[in-house]
């Protein structure tokens, strides 16, 4: 479902770790959210992202709390399809 009044037709959270990411996955302007787990490998991230843009049918906006990084830059693969928003926080601490 894609909400014409936003550019964006899912919102991640995505949780960084070593071994797992954590995300949460809300579709457009519904209120219900879906957790998952997903591996810390290229596959896992590619994998999880097809089959994400098979559901989005249009932008997909992604929070991660980090600036760069392997996760950073397999989502950065995904240019054409996703938006990466960064933690304030984190932002602050590399400008100042």
């Amino acid at each position: 479902m894609y909400d014409s009044k936003s550019k964006f037709s899912i919102f991640v959270g995505l949780e960084w770790a070593n071994i797992k990411h954590d995300v949460c996955v809300q579709i457009g302007d519904s209120d219900k959210r879906s957790f998952k787990v997903i591996s810390h490998t290229p596959e896992s991230i590619d994998t999880w992202l097809n089959e994400l843009h098979k559901t989005a049918k249009g932008n997909i906006a992604v929070a991660v709390e980090l600036t760069k990084g392997p996760t950073v830059y397999a989502l950065q693969k995904y240019k054409y399809k996703i938006n990466l928003t960064y933690a304030l926080g984190q932002l602050k601490d590399n400008v100042t």
